[in-house]
């Protein structure tokens, strides 16, 4: 897919195409057609994988290692940050759709290339609460430097003795100093925001790739497609 050529970097409030779109209702079951299904899910992901990497791009802090490691540590939390961008740039996930698919494969004792049926609650469940706190851009940049920071190693070669323990200190004192400013009145807000993290933990990254990749790597890895794109964009 040539992510580069394809998108740009503006983002798009809610990006659904037209003629992808599923009504959806209590009592119905929806019947579009798989491959608009998918063609929707995949390009939603490739769009994703764009930002969230043109988004590291552009951080100075992260700059300040090599290359190598900084691949080295998107690499460890890639699918935790790709959850939080899906979320930042507020992508119609089609979750119903998803878990119907899934649901429906394995009646039919068809193969779901490993979809846990699980994860896609946990994702749904992750995806709407933070919908419903509604974050702003602070907090978004701050949980996804969290993600980031946890593996930043110490021992990294780097021109400003860069410390990713020291790194989230900061992030932590400044997300909490931004909440407790900007939202007085939601006193539990800081800790559904760390709470968020744990939760963001617990998403597998096999499963980030059988939902939203699937049937498009084919024998190519996430971890090439990102190396590529990182060493791509500039």
């Amino acid at each position: 897919m040539h992510i580069t050529g394809s998108f740009g970097v503006k983002p798009e409030s809610t990006y659904v195409p037209t003629a992808t779109q599923v009504p959806l209702s209590n009592n119905h079951v929806q019947s579009t057609p798989l491959f608009k299904l998918d063609l929707y899910v995949y390009e939603m992901a490739a769009r994703i994988l764009f930002y969230m990497v043109h988004w590291l791009r552009s951080l100075k802090e992260f700059q300040m290692i090599s290359v190598k490691d900084q691949i080295a540590s998107l690499l460890r939390c890639w699918h935790e940050l790709f959850v939080l961008t899906l979320c930042e740039y507020k992508f119609d996930v089609p979750w119903i759709n998803l878990i119907h698919s899934a649901n429906r494969s394995n009646g039919l004792g068809l193969n779901t290339d490993g979809i846990d049926i699980k994860n896609l609650y946990l994702m749904q469940d992750i995806y709407n609460r933070i919908q419903q706190m509604n974050l702003d851009c602070v907090e978004y940049f701050h949980l996804k430097l969290l993600l980031l920071c946890r593996w930043i190693d110490p021992n990294m070669n780097n021109n400003n003795n860069m410390n990713g323990h020291t790194l989230f200190g900061d992030h932590l004192i400044a997300l909490e100093t931004h909440v407790r400013r900007t939202y007085p009145l939601q006193l539990q807000r800081f800790e559904q925001l760390k709470s968020l993290l744990t939760n963001l933990r617990a998403v597998s990254s096999p499963e980030i790739q059988n939902v939203f990749f699937k049937n498009v790597l084919g024998y190519c890895s996430i971890e090439l497609i990102l190396r590529n794109l990182y060493e791509t964009i500039t």
